[in-house]
């Protein structure tokens, strides 16, 4: 298994992270603004196909190299929920998918891209995967409000916190049973983040009180700011 691999802040990595970050938030942002794209969903779908490929191309690698762990590279941590949720919600338009992945992807996926930790090792491949699948999970619930118009409830970000703490049993329980660290309940991820305070358990009563502003934040700022743009309704009513 390939050690955990902190991406210093600052560094070369770290920064192109960020450019990467521009650069495919520009493209999906023109993407959802033009009304020149006449089949929206297929090119969801195709947009869903390249998330999901990434990430097997990385397992099959982890896997051909002998790196992949069963307490290390199974989905379990937030950010890897999200990325499955962003993927059927752009291959099947799953609604029911989009609260959690609206408060986990884009609180997850900031937080990751500030302070990244690739699980799977120092790899380049490995790396890129990583960022692809952070800035997706970010990027697909706001395209979902921005093109097909999905909004936020006023207490969904109460739903959100629910659904992460009803989470925390099953996979504290697949943590015990493997000896892994998934979602980071038996230790702290070996970053440099100021909402990481303390040992355990007490990091993550940090983990909470901070989901609950973040999720509370996001919800006042995008349900009183956010309007879905007039000129795609025609599209959204064809596709």
């Amino acid at each position: 298994m390939q050690p955990h691999y902190a991406i210093p802040v600052g560094s070369q990595v770290w920064w192109l992270g960020f450019v990467f970050l521009i650069v495919y938030s520009a493209g999906i942002w023109w993407w959802s603004k033009s009304p020149r794209v006449k089949n929206r969903r297929l090119w969801e779908r195709v947009w869903g196909i390249m998330i999901f490929a990434s990430w097997m191309s990385a397992e099959i690698f982890m896997a051909y190299k002998g790196w992949w762990r069963l307490n290390n590279d199974l989905p379990l941590q937030l950010c890897g929920i999200s990325n499955l949720l962003s993927i059927s919600v752009l291959l099947f338009r799953e609604k029911r998918f989009f609260i959690p992945l609206f408060f986990w992807g884009t609180v997850g996926g900031i937080q990751a891209l500030l302070t990244p930790q690739v699980t799977a090792g120092n790899h380049p491949l490995l790396i890129a995967e990583y960022y692809v699948y952070h800035t997706s999970i970010i990027l697909v619930p706001l395209y979902m409000i921005r093109v097909h118009g999905w909004r936020l409830k006023r207490y969904d970000w109460l739903k959100a916190l629910l659904y992460n703490n009803l989470l925390l049993v099953p996979i504290f329980g697949v943590n015990l049973w493997l000896g892994a660290n998934y979602m980071y309940l038996i230790e702290p991820p070996h970053v440099d983040n100021p909402l990481i305070i303390g040992e355990w358990p007490y990091y993550i009563l940090g983990f909470e009180a901070a989901a609950l502003l973040h999720y509370y934040f996001l919800s006042v700022l995008f349900r009183a700011h956010w309007k879905p743009a007039p000129a795609l309704e025609l599209v959204n009513a064809k596709n």
